[in-house]
Protein backbone atom coordinates (compact mmCIF):
# COMPACT_ATOMS: atom_id res chain seq x y z
CA UNK A 1 0.00 0.00 0.00
CA UNK A 2 1.27 3.44 -0.89
CA UNK A 3 0.34 6.95 0.15
CA UNK A 4 -0.87 9.18 -2.66
CA UNK A 5 -0.14 12.36 -0.72
CA UNK A 6 3.04 13.98 0.59
CA UNK A 7 3.75 14.61 4.26
CA UNK A 8 5.84 17.35 5.85
CA UNK A 9 7.04 16.92 9.43
CA UNK A 10 8.29 20.13 11.05
CA UNK A 11 10.44 19.71 14.17
CA UNK A 12 11.05 22.88 16.16
CA UNK A 13 13.39 23.93 18.92
CA UNK A 14 13.21 27.38 20.51
CA UNK A 15 16.24 29.49 21.37
CA UNK A 16 17.04 30.07 25.03
CA UNK A 17 15.66 33.61 24.80
CA UNK A 18 12.20 32.08 24.14
CA UNK A 19 12.03 29.73 27.13
CA UNK A 20 8.79 31.27 28.45
CA UNK A 21 6.68 30.51 25.35
CA UNK A 22 5.46 27.52 23.36
CA UNK A 23 4.63 26.98 19.69
CA UNK A 24 0.88 27.29 19.32
CA UNK A 25 0.47 26.96 15.56
CA UNK A 26 2.38 26.06 12.40
CA UNK A 27 1.04 26.82 8.92
CA UNK A 28 2.47 25.70 5.59
CA UNK A 29 1.91 28.50 3.09
CA UNK A 30 1.89 28.82 -0.73
CA UNK A 31 1.11 25.14 -1.52
CA UNK A 32 -1.87 23.65 -3.32
CA UNK A 33 -4.12 22.08 -0.75
CA UNK A 34 -6.69 20.54 -3.08
CA UNK A 35 -6.59 17.74 -5.63
CA UNK A 36 -8.74 15.30 -7.52
CA UNK A 37 -8.37 11.74 -6.28
CA UNK A 38 -9.33 8.75 -8.45
CA UNK A 39 -10.42 6.08 -5.97
CA UNK A 40 -10.28 3.30 -8.56
CA UNK A 41 -6.76 4.00 -9.81
CA UNK A 42 -5.44 5.52 -6.58
CA UNK A 43 -4.01 8.50 -8.47
CA UNK A 44 -4.03 12.22 -7.82
CA UNK A 45 -4.48 15.05 -10.32
CA UNK A 46 -4.01 18.75 -9.78
CA UNK A 47 -7.24 20.73 -9.48
CA UNK A 48 -8.53 22.60 -12.52
CA UNK A 49 -8.45 25.81 -10.45
CA UNK A 50 -5.53 26.66 -8.18
CA UNK A 51 -6.40 26.44 -4.46
CA UNK A 52 -3.46 27.82 -2.49
CA UNK A 53 -4.55 28.33 1.09
CA UNK A 54 -2.66 27.93 4.34
CA UNK A 55 -2.37 24.32 5.46
CA UNK A 56 -2.64 24.15 9.24
CA UNK A 57 -0.20 21.54 10.52
CA UNK A 58 -1.32 19.10 13.21
CA UNK A 59 0.57 19.36 16.51
CA UNK A 60 1.80 15.93 17.57
CA UNK A 61 1.15 15.01 21.24
CA UNK A 62 4.82 14.14 21.72
CA UNK A 63 7.70 15.82 19.90
CA UNK A 64 10.26 13.79 17.98
CA UNK A 65 13.47 13.00 19.87
CA UNK A 66 15.73 16.03 20.25
CA UNK A 67 12.99 18.59 19.56
CA UNK A 68 10.54 20.54 21.71
CA UNK A 69 7.65 20.54 19.19
CA UNK A 70 6.59 18.45 16.19
CA UNK A 71 3.90 19.36 13.66
CA UNK A 72 2.74 17.40 10.58
CA UNK A 73 0.94 18.44 7.41
CA UNK A 74 -0.39 16.26 4.58
CA UNK A 75 -1.03 17.69 1.11
CA UNK A 76 -1.03 16.77 -2.59
CA UNK A 77 2.37 16.17 -4.22
CA UNK A 78 3.70 19.23 -6.05
CA UNK A 79 6.77 21.22 -6.97
CA UNK A 80 6.70 24.65 -5.38
CA UNK A 81 8.42 27.07 -3.05
CA UNK A 82 6.74 27.24 0.34
CA UNK A 83 6.81 29.11 3.64
CA UNK A 84 6.43 27.89 7.21
CA UNK A 85 4.73 30.31 9.60
CA UNK A 86 5.48 29.53 13.26
CA UNK A 87 3.22 31.23 15.78
CA UNK A 88 4.21 31.38 19.44
CA UNK A 89 1.87 31.36 22.44
CA UNK A 90 2.58 35.07 23.03
CA UNK A 91 1.34 35.97 19.52
CA UNK A 92 4.70 36.49 17.84
CA UNK A 93 5.05 34.99 14.36
CA UNK A 94 8.19 33.79 12.58
CA UNK A 95 8.44 33.00 8.86
CA UNK A 96 10.78 30.46 7.23
CA UNK A 97 10.93 30.80 3.44
CA UNK A 98 11.97 27.71 1.49
CA UNK A 99 13.10 27.61 -2.14
CA UNK A 100 11.29 25.46 -4.69
CA UNK A 101 11.00 21.87 -3.54
CA UNK A 102 9.64 18.75 -5.24
CA UNK A 103 7.18 16.97 -2.92
CA UNK A 104 6.48 13.44 -4.21
CA UNK A 105 3.70 10.93 -3.51
CA UNK A 106 4.52 8.35 -0.85
CA UNK A 107 7.33 10.45 0.65
CA UNK A 108 7.54 12.14 4.04
CA UNK A 109 9.84 15.11 4.40
CA UNK A 110 11.26 16.35 7.70
CA UNK A 111 12.24 19.98 8.17
CA UNK A 112 14.13 20.83 11.36
CA UNK A 113 13.87 24.46 12.50
CA UNK A 114 15.32 26.56 15.28
CA UNK A 115 13.26 29.60 16.16
CA UNK A 116 15.23 32.39 17.80
CA UNK A 117 14.41 35.84 19.09
CA UNK A 118 14.59 37.47 15.65
CA UNK A 119 14.87 34.67 13.07
CA UNK A 120 14.17 31.11 12.01
CA UNK A 121 17.05 28.87 10.94
CA UNK A 122 16.64 25.62 9.02
CA UNK A 123 18.98 22.97 10.37
CA UNK A 124 18.18 20.30 7.79
CA UNK A 125 15.58 18.74 5.51
CA UNK A 126 15.39 15.00 4.84
CA UNK A 127 13.14 12.61 2.91
CA UNK A 128 12.05 9.02 3.49
CA UNK A 129 9.49 6.68 2.01
CA UNK A 130 6.25 7.02 3.89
Amino acid sequence: MQHAMSKLVVNINLGTELEQVTVSNVAVKKLENACQFDLTAGTIQAPTVSVKKDIQAHKEPAANAGYAFTFEAIFPPQKASFDIMVELSDGRKFLHENAEFDFQSDWAYTLNLKVGKEKVEAASIAARSW
